[in-house]
C-alpha cells in the first residue's frame, strides 16, 4: 500500500553509490556505542526507580516500563530524528527508506523488534552486512531501510523489486532497490 501511495504522490525510489552505505566496521562501531549508551540509560532508570520506590511496591512494573520507553525512544524516536543516536552521530550516518526519507515509526519499531526478537539473531544479522551490495543487515532488509553517510546524495532513480533470500533454511521475500537504466547506460 505504501509503495502504491509513493508512486501516486510522485516519489521516486533512489539508490546510492556503494561507498555511501555504512559498512560492517562502521555498523559494528555504531552498535557498540549505542549499546553502551542504552545500558547507561537503563542503569540510570534502575537507580531512579530504586530511589523513588523505597517500599518496592511498584518498582518492577515501573522499571520494565521505563526500560521499554528508553529503548524505544532511543532506537526509534531518536534514530528517526535529525539528531540520530550517539552511534549514528559519531559514525556520520543516517537511516533512510528507499525514497531517501526518514523511515516511519512503525518501520523503525519493526526493525527494532527484529534486532531484539529475531527470527534472526543479532550476530547473523550483522554478519550479513559485508556480503550485501547495499550493506543492509537482515533487519534492514525486512524493514526496507538503508544506513547511509549523512552527506550522501542519491546516485540516481531506482525501482522497487522483490528479492528472495534463504537464511538458515527459511525463505524471505524482501523489497529492494534496483538502479533504473538511464538512456542506454544502466547506473
Amino acid at each position: 500500500m505504501r509503495q502504491a501511495t509513493a508512486r501516486r504522490s510522485g516519489l521516486q525510489a533512489v539508490w546510492f553509490f556503494p561507498s555511501d552505505y555504512a559498512g560492517f566496521w562502521r555498523r559494528i562501531g555504531i552498535e557498540l556505542v549505542d549499546a553502551t549508551v542504552i545500558v547507561v540509560l537503563l542503569l540510570v532508570a534502575a537507580v531512579a526507580v530504586a530511589l523513588l520506590d523505597s517500599a518496592g511496591e511498584w518498582s518492577d512494573a515501573v522499571l520494565i516500563g521505563s526500560w521499554a520507553a528508553f529503548i524505544w525512544g532511543y532506537f526509534v524516536l531518536l534514530k528517526r530524528s535529525r539528531f540520530g543516536t550517539v552511534g549514528y552521530r559519531l559514525a556520520g550516518v543516517r537511516i533512510i527508506d528507499a525514497y531517501d526519507r526518514p523511515p516511519g515509526l512503525g518501520v523503525l519499531t519493526l526493525r527494532l523488534a527484529f534486532g531484539f526478537l529475531g527470527p534472526i539473531n543479532i550476530l547473523l544479522d550483522m554478519l550479513w552486512i559485508p556480503f550485501d551490495r547495499r550493506k543492509q543487515s537482515l533487519r534492514d532488509k525486512f524493514a526496507h531501510t538503508y544506513v547511509v553517510r549523512v552527506n550522501a546524495q542519491p546516485a540516481g532513480p531506482a525501482r522497487i523489486v522483490l528479492r528472495t533470500y534463504s537464511v538458515l533454511g527459511m525463505a524471505f521475500v524482501v523489497r529492494d532497490v534496483e538502479a533504473v537504466a538511464v538512456g542506454s547506460v544502466e547506473q
